[in-house]
């Protein structure tokens, strides 16, 4: 299995640089000969403080735009809705700053060697130069929340360099206790990069945003001095760096301001304990903790064994001429969107944001915040699938603390019960529509089906883990009230079925009357998102027991309209066959109910599901990095593996580190970040649920085995994939066909499996592997 990023050369840029994380901490490492420089981030690092971003009492409106869409005045609706309902901008995810060091090198560089372990998540370069090898060893601790650098030469006394720590951010150096310390503040507000602006970055005094500090030890056996705010270090064979950071963010509700937190001394404090742990001690833990779980779950498709020792970049570029040779840059694919997803999303953290936890502009593309109409959710696609369920705790969080902020906005803007969240939220929680009351901001502004979607993920943790009591306690209440706006906001069509009024499809427009418009009376993914949530609330009522609520979820899901096909054949993605301004829009978001949800699949809707291809036949094959692997996983779920393959080589498209902001077509940087352009990790995060999904699927009590297996994974196996319903599965196969597979059941159950057209009953025993072979389907 494929367990190394290589390369032969120093990062010229960002997209070349190495991330390492902790879901807290997050650092790039550059690998530089003369100056190695940490791009570093801190998950609670954002602009901003709480505020409401609502005028009060919109709702009349709300109510005129409801009126107006009813009546397809869609163009004086969106007027309405964007005048009026679209607010201020979330805030930004802010950059900590670089850490520095500046090494003596002497002489021509040689053997030059920059890898980032996947098994062990350690970033290591080494090179000689002058007789003398420079080794450097990096990891990010997540149980003792620290960066931890390793220096050595092989000569004595040959190690000398100067450290220094900087930051975008207003800040100051201090040394304090044989620490270097940079203390900082976050802005009060930034505007996002795409508005323009003449004062974007905002100090204000009496609002301040977060405060920080990022401090460091360096333990060594040569001399150390400080010095013009930097660390010297001289005459040394080794030394040990270990960076810790703390800010005085407490919660979504508190502003900074009003922070009693002693981050300063926290950080101090920290440093201090770590400064008696030794460097094994502390690579020993961090590696155990790191490895338990990324070793759950593997994916061996017998990479060639001939292209382990060229580097990354060099394999992307030949993998362009000869797609079917590298194999084992699928694997690498796979286990490195895994490895990206524990890196940024841990236990007690914040959620994976739009660049996972790596960012190092102040406005960073789209304010590297929470876009909820894909890019969040996608993150979060492989969480149970590869058996991380620990690594979804942040967004199951989020979605929690969105209920309360989301209340205000649904009785102000809508005057109904239970919370919403539409297009963005940020660490402040922020659930309002987005715009600042610019002309066409509805098209992705105002979508009202952010928590709802999010709610897909909450429940899937119970599909998954099958937690009783986290159902009850956690996910039920944030289901029911999620429902509850929904079911106060939905309106009766002329035919007597139930729609959401006014929607948007996110981010695409049509052509209507004399304009172009994004608003509509309804659309297909409301429609879909309204019905799944509903219908996952609806399972949740019967486990918990809740009967009233039961009733009122099932007289609305009678009259709840659902999927129209047009003319065409493909999936109508409005309420009206319209003229589309954009044939081969990035989003396909009118397939939300083939994937992510199961409302439309090719053995119980086989209508739906052929409209669905013929929607991505219109579409095609082009598309944005996370709009590929959207298609990976919407391909894989209509069971063709060569088109699902097709676009899995397309995702692997070389792409220059300096290629930015283009919407022409998205693919692979060097470092493997998944060009949008630009960096967005949800491509990273969505493709390995395609990949797994191409090799086996569940369904309520159904497990799909190899729906989508391309021809070029001749053979192969996956190890220790989850399924809904709390079993883990083995699969194996060879020429194209399965071998045999291994199901573990964590709970007594029943199950069908499907093979192709054939399939078989099983009973699973509780911590019983049960195998089964070709031979069991005759």
């Amino acid at each position: 299995m494929e367990n190394l990023l290589l390369y032969k050369r120093p990062a010229q840029n960002w997209n070349e640089a190495l991330p390492l994380g902790n879901g807290q901490l997050g650092a790039m490492v550059f690998g530089g000969v003369e100056t190695a420089q940490y791009g570093l981030n801190h998950d609670t690092l954002w602009s901003g403080y709480p505020k409401d971003n609502h005028n009060n009492n919109l709702k009349p409106y709300y109510d005129k735009s409801v009126e107006l869409a009813m009546n397809k005045k869609y163009i004086q609706a969106q007027d309405i809705i964007e005048k009026n309902l679209c607010t201020e901008f979330t805030e930004g995810y802010m950059p900590l700053g670089d850490l520095n060091l500046h090494l003596s090198v002497d002489g021509k560089v040689n053997n030059y060697v920059r890898k980032l372990n996947l098994d062990t998540a350690c970033c290591e370069v080494q090179y000689q130069a002058n007789n003398i090898t420079f080794m450097r060893k990096t990891f990010i601790s997540k149980p003792h929340n620290c960066m931890v650098i390793k220096l050595a030469v092989n000569k004595a006394g040959a190690l000398s360099f100067d450290t220094e720590l900087l930051s975008q951010l207003r800040y100051g150096i201090e040394f304090i206790d044989n620490k270097l310390i940079l203390v900082g503040r976050c802005p009060s507000h930034v505007d996002p990069n795409y508005v323009e602006s003449d004062n974007p970055i905002i100090y204000d005094e009496n609002n301040p945003g977060i405060s920080f500090a990022c401090g460091l030890l360096i333990r060594t056996d040569g001399d150390k001095v400080f010095e013009n705010k930097i660390v010297k270090v001289k005459n040394a064979t080794f030394a040990e760096v270990i960076l810790s950071v703390e800010s005085n963010y407490i919660d979504f509700k508190t502003a900074p301001i009003n922070s009693k937190k002693n981050y300063k001394e926290q950080c101090l404090d920290r440093l201090s304990l770590l400064e008696h742990i030794t460097y094994d001690e502390l690579y020993d833990v961090h590696v155990n903790d790191y490895s338990e779980l990324e070793k759950r779950c593997h994916l061996n498709l017998g990479g060639y064994d001939s292209v382990n020792n060229i580097p990354t970049d060099e394999r992307l570029k030949l993998f362009e001429s000869n797609k079917d040779e590298d194999l084992g840059l699928y694997e690498l694919l796979f286990r490195y969107g895994r490895y990206l997803l524990i890196s940024s999303s841990r236990d007690k953290t914040q959620p994976a944001n739009l660049q996972g936890i790596w960012n190092d502009k102040i406005r960073a593309p789209w304010a590297s915040n929470y876009t909820l109409n894909i890019n969040t959710e996608m993150n979060y696609w492989p969480v149970f699938m590869t058996d991380l369920t620990e690594c979804a705790n942040p967004l199951i969080k989020l979605v929690e603390e969105l209920s309360e902020t989301g209340r205000y906005t649904a009785k102000n803007i809508y005057g109904a019960e239970g919370f919403v969240c539409h297009h963005n939220t940020d660490l402040w929680r922020a659930s309002n529509p987005v715009g600042a009351y610019q002309k066409d901001c509805a098209c992705y502004g105002f979508w009202s089906l952010g928590a709802a979607w999010l709610c897909r993920t909450v429940f899937e943790y119970y599909e998954y883990t099958q937690d009783k009591k986290y159902l009850k306690n956690i996910a039920f209440p944030i289901l029911k009230e999620a429902s509850k706006f929904l079911i106060n906001i939905l309106k009766r069509n002329d035919d007597g079925n139930l729609i959401l009024c006014p929607t948007t499809s996110p981010e695409n427009n049509f052509s209507w009357e004399e304009g172009i418009v994004s608003i509509s009376k309804s659309s297909a993914m409301s429609q879909g998102i309204v019905y799944d949530l509903l219908n996952n609330t609806l399972k949740a009522c019967d486990l918990v027991e809740e009967l009233e609520f039961k009733g009122i979820i099932e007289n609305v899901i009678k009259s709840l309209k659902l999927f129209d096909i047009g003319e065409d054949g493909r999936l109508l993605e409005w309420n009206d066959e319209v003229e589309e301004v954009e044939l081969h829009h990035r989003h396909v978001s009118h397939l939300y109910g083939l994937h992510p949800a199961q409302l439309i699949t090719p053995r119980y809707t086989p209508e739906l599901a052929e409209a669905c291809k013929k929607s991505l036949n219109v579409r095609e094959d082009w598309g944005t990095g996370w709009s590929l692997a959207w298609k990976i996983n919407l391909w894989a779920r209509l069971n063709d593996g060569e088109r699902a393959g097709s676009l899995l080589k397309q995702r692997l498209h070389y792409v220059n580190s300096t290629t930015l902001n283009n919407f022409d077509g998205g693919g692979t940087y060097p470092n493997m970040f998944c060009a949008h352009p630009p960096f967005q990790i949800d491509g990273n995060l969505g493709v390995v649920s395609g990949i797994t999904e191409m090799i086996v699927q569940s369904y309520k009590d159904e497990i799909t085995l190899l729906p989508a297996l391309p021809e070029m994974w001749k053979q192969g196996n996956i190890q220790g994939v989850a399924l809904r319903g709390n079993i883990k599965v083995n699969i194996f196969w060879k020429d194209n066909e399965l071998i045999l597979v291994e199901l573990t059941s964590l709970i007594d159950r029943h199950c069908k499996i499907w093979y192709g057209n054939k399939s078989k009953e099983v009973c699973l025993e509780k911590d019983k592997k049960q195998i089964i072979t070709l031979e069991n389907f005759d």
